[in-house]
């Protein structure tokens, strides 16, 4: 369940992570379960800077990495974080790590 809460936060925080600390780094198409899928039109990003030092929102800390993909799912005003991955310190507390959408299908 843990990623599927750190997805909404993200997605519902995309303008922090798509201001003046990081830049896209280009767009893709992508598709999700092969036939008949979900198509994404995604952006990449990544910082500008690293490692780039941060004070917002009652956090401070250090950005060591940082690359994100968001997607909107053809057709719709629907947004998902595709790819996550974040390594740094926040208020004195390290953390790295990596969410990746993994859209299977099955057959019965």
């Amino acid at each position: 369940m843990i990623p599927f809460t750190i997805e909404s936060a993200f997605v519902n925080e995309l303008q922090v992570f798509t201001g003046s600390y990081f830049m896209s780094n280009g767009t893709f198409v992508q598709t999700y379960a092969q036939t008949n899928g979900a198509i994404l039109h995604e952006t990449s990003y990544v910082a500008t800077t690293l490692p780039e030092n941060f004070s917002q929102c009652g956090f401070s800390g250090t950005l060591n990495a940082f690359h994100m993909d968001v997607g909107q799912l053809q057709g719709t005003n629907v947004y998902l974080v595709t790819y996550l991955h974040l390594d740094g310190t926040s208020n004195g507390e390290s953390g790295d790590f990596t969410i990746r959408l993994n859209w299977a299908t099955t057959y019965g």
